[in-house]
């Protein structure tokens, strides 16, 4: 695979799990760990999800620098203007799918399944385009790697970690949960196996 056709699966990847993200939140029923935490933080401040999806990102890269330090090389700081890109995008679907408020609870779900169909998806092709990753997936990696632990536990505890914050937020500011429900758990659970889905049915990348 050459170097263009790896940076269009990357950004069309990053789009598609942009566009899962934006539909998670508007279905109403809980968004996705990486999500929560921003989603939570809109309804509490004036910033969009997107912007504080950026700023979440932009924080990832230095606990990679706080961990790496030396090791820490001007490459990974790609990840930077890739913060700010992701947050953009999610901003960008919220907008084109302000029309959309689910008050049926089987549409929310509906909304929830795809969001994870097509989030899912947008992951296969972020990680197989084997370029770059956005910095939460780059901030597993290294701690999975520098503390030699399972990079599938070191995901659930990093996923737990966040839904965790969004949860203390949300009942310290609300005093009930908001931005966390069932949807989140279904998110949780099912986003990986559906990666893993389209690891098997489609040919783009072989194994990875």
């Amino acid at each position: 695979m050459n170097r263009r056709t790896q940076y269009i699966y990357f950004f069309t990847g990053i789009f598609l799990l942009a566009l899962g993200a934006a539909l998670s939140t508007k279905a109403g029923i809980g968004t996705t760990p990486m999500a929560v935490l921003p989603v939570v933080g809109s309804m509490i401040t004036d910033f969009t999800v997107g912007q504080l999806s950026a700023a979440m990102n932009l924080s990832f890269v230095f606990f990679q620098w706080l961990i790496l330090r030396s090791r820490f090389t001007r490459s990974m700081l790609i990840q930077i203007p890739l913060s700010f890109i992701f947050g953009f995008f999610i901003d960008f679907w919220l907008s084109v799918l302000f029309w959309l408020n689910p008050s049926n609870y089987l549409f929310q779900w509906l909304l929830c399944i795809v969001s994870i169909l097509v989030g899912s998806f947008g992951i296969y092709l972020e990680i197989g385009a084997a370029c770059w990753t956005l910095s939460g997936d780059g901030l597993v990696h290294i701690i999975s790697k520098e503390y030699g632990k399972d990079f599938g536990k070191v995901k659930v505890a990093f996923d737990i970690i966040l839904v965790s914050l969004a949860v203390v937020l949300s009942l310290w500011n609300f005093g009930n949960l908001q931005g966390v429900r069932e949807g989140t758990l279904a998110a949780a659970v099912f986003f990986g196996i559906c990666v893993n889905v389209y690891k098997r049915k489609f040919c783009f990348f072989g194994d990875f």
